[in-house]
């Protein structure tokens, strides 16, 4: 029983880490003049997070950590749900 607690605040806090990432995203984009509208990043992601890459690299050189960060949340969600569920079921 604890350790779907687990699991599900990984999910949650994976979640969040998400949106939290997400917005720093769209932060940068607009002050960049790249992105006008917010809701574009939930409805296309990987055109937003392509947009980040290629602008921080022409900024800096090398990938901005929001995108990894991005990838590593989704990842932590879509691994703590796979093993939530499969708890569930083996229950």
């Amino acid at each position: 029983m604890y350790i779907d607690n687990f699991f599900t605040l990984l999910v949650m806090a994976g979640i969040l880490w998400n949106i939290v990432t997400a917005i720093g995203i769209h932060h940068k984009l607009e002050y960049n003049h790249v992105l006008q509208n917010m809701a574009l990043i939930r409805y296309a992601p990987w055109v937003r997070l392509a947009e980040y890459k290629t602008t921080t690299e022409m900024e800096t050189g090398h990938t901005g950590t929001l995108y990894y960060q991005y990838v590593l949340s989704l990842l932590l969600v879509a691994v703590s749900a796979a093993v939530l569920i499969s708890l569930r079921i083996a229950n």
